[in-house]
């Protein structure tokens, strides 16, 4: 069984493509339906998703790039 974790974002990802499809999950049913947004809504969903689908590969990039950065250095510094 996986864990929470490794599906978090998975199913993040499907919650917003299916609340920009104008469908909802619904609980208690198990199931899911179709939902009408106001302008309001969308407006906000749309701004979240784009920030989202921007900021994270350029911090996944970031955490990365200095990551290695800081593996180099602690490498060559024990090496004497």
């Amino acid at each position: 069984m996986e864990s929470f974790s490794r599906l978090a974002p998975i199913t993040t990802f499907q919650a917003s493509l299916t609340g920009s499809q104008g469908k909802r999950y619904n609980v208690l049913r198990d199931r899911v339906d179709s939902w009408d947004y106001n302008i309001d809504q969308l407006v906000l969903g749309t701004m979240l998703f784009t920030l989202v689908a921007f900021l994270a590969p350029t911090v996944i990039v970031y955490y990365a790039l200095f990551a290695l950065v800081s593996l180099f250095v602690q490498h060559t510094s024990s090496g004497h």
